[in-house]
């Protein structure tokens, strides 16, 4: 590499060593706020939450998804406040969704710099399993506040979304694989294997349960969740499919496939006249991991002898296992089997797995450009001591020399407050008055319901020692 203008270059080596430096909200701030909710008390994080936040003008996407679960949990008469702010969420993901339609026909450099554009504060884009569970969240909640042409809306979303997210990710492994032929033939020490990287816990990111999950993005309760509401219109055109994919998903809950056999029959039993509801319950417990940064070392060898770059790459925490998830509930004292229907656990590592080739290439390509810059600033600072040049720009020169290199970028930011496992039972019962069993780790919790509609949904919350429930 020839340096043929000293100045401008030292601005771009400059230029580079400052990238990601803007402020954002406090993450040693948002793990306490989290770590309340772990323990169950969702009003001291929802303080929390508005405490790290309060000088910030412009909220990021996981505030406002974050606030609408803590709102969700604290009571129905935040559930405008929670709609809204799933809302703002909601309208971010069909913008991405506009763009990436734009992307399916630009070349692999593109599509690449489209994935994985560095984020800022104000650039946060949804996860793809978030993306489905903005959907359900939304369907659930306008659902609970039987505003059911809006929770239709909802559950329609989801497959539109998951046919591009499916589109998108076929061009990003062919992005990541042109991209690094490509970078390999500038810099040999490019590289998408995480396996390149020395003590790297491939094991959070690679187990039995994370290979087994088709993608990071199919939601087997979302859709069962939209065959449940299009079954409650009659629309059996549109309950099956949904039933259908769920049983694809998770082939051994009875729940799904009982359903799909059974639709027929629930759906000509649909009318006004009908005198039992079919209610179901959505039981949520544990909490997604949180990511941190990991930094390693990786040594470059040039003609000057090796350099060594400190890598910075996402990594995700050990699972955070629920201290009780009751394996049923009951309604009238009739015990209601649940089953596991998602590990969202898994599909936050699946997610991170998928991602982290582009993450890696970026960094490794990021780290090679900074070594030819520092090579480069050391060339410039000899020839100083050489020429005695005290010109500003060797000054700079021999200041770059002695910094050292790091490369990468975290962006620790996630919907932290999601639940790490969802639970599915479903029940046919006698419209009126009764009573919900709600098992929790300090005893039953009896709660009075009215059956009144031909489907109804209970939904309920396990953090800490509290079961918090909505219905």
């Amino acid at each position: 590499m020839i340096l043929r203008n000293s100045s401008h270059f030292i601005a771009v080596v400059l230029t580079i060593s400052l990238v990601g430096c803007a402020t954002g909200p406090n993450q040693k701030k948002l793990n306490d706020s989290n770590n309340l909710l772990r323990a169950g008390n969702v009003q001291g994080s929802l303080l929390g939450l508005e405490d790290t936040h309060k000088d910030i003008k412009d909220k990021d996407i996981p505030y406002y998804l974050d606030k609408t679960t803590l709102l969700q949990l604290s009571g129905g008469q935040n559930s405008n406040a929670s709609i809204e702010n799933l809302r703002q969420a909601d309208r971010v993901v069909d913008d991405w969704m506009s763009q990436a339609k734009l992307n399916l026909g630009k070349t692999s450099t593109e599509v690449f710099s489209f994935i994985f554009a560095a984020g800022s504060k104000n650039t946060y884009q949804p996860k793809d399993y978030e993306k489905s569970m903005i959907s359900f969240n939304l369907a659930i909640t306008h659902f609970l506040d039987k505003q059911y042409e809006n929770a239709r809306v909802a559950a329609k979303k989801l497959a539109e979304r998951e046919t591009i997210i499916d589109r998108i990710n076929e061009l990003k492994i062919q992005s990541i694989k042109e991209k690094e032929s490509k970078d390999r033939s500038n810099n040999p020490q490019a590289s998408s294997s995480i396996n390149s990287i020395n003590g790297y816990p491939v094991n959070l990111i690679n187990s039995p349960e994370v290979n087994s999950l088709k993608n990071s993005y199919q939601n087997a309760a979302a859709h069962y969740l939209a065959g449940f509401m299009f079954e409650m219109q009659g629309d059996q055109g549109l309950a099956a499919p949904g039933y259908r994919i769920a049983t694809e998903l998770k082939p051994n809950v009875p729940l799904f496939s009982r359903s799909l056999a059974e639709l027929d029959r629930k759906i000509s039993l649909n009318n006004s006249t009908k005198n039992t509801s079919e209610v179901l319950f959505i039981v949520e417990a544990g909490i997604i991991p949180r990511i941190s940064t990991h930094k390693s070392n990786m040594t470059f060898n040039t003609r000057k002898g090796p350099r060594i770059v400190t890598l910075s790459l996402p990594v995700i925490e050990q699972p955070f296992i629920p201290n009780f998830v009751p394996a049923s509930l009951g309604i009238n004292s009739i015990t209601v089997p649940i089953s596991q229907v998602v590990n969202l656990d898994a599909m936050s590592r699946r997610q991170l797995r998928d991602d982290m080739p582009g993450y890696l290439l970026k960094a490794t390509t990021q780290a090679f450009a900074q070594v030819i810059a520092q090579e480069a600033a050391q060339a410039a600072a000899e020839r100083n001591n050489k020429n005695n040049n005290n010109n500003g720009a060797a000054m700079f020169a021999a200041i770059l020399v002695g910094v050292a290199m790091s490369a990468g970028d975290v962006d620790a930011r996630n919907w932290s407050a999601l639940p790490g496992y969802i639970f599915m039972g479903r029940i046919e019962i006698p419209k009126g008055k009764t009573s919900l069993n709600i098992p929790t780790p300090t005893g039953m919790q009896n709660i009075d319901f009215v059956a009144t509609e031909n489907y109804h949904i209970v939904r309920v919350r396990y953090l800490g020692n509290t079961a918090y429930v909505s219905n």
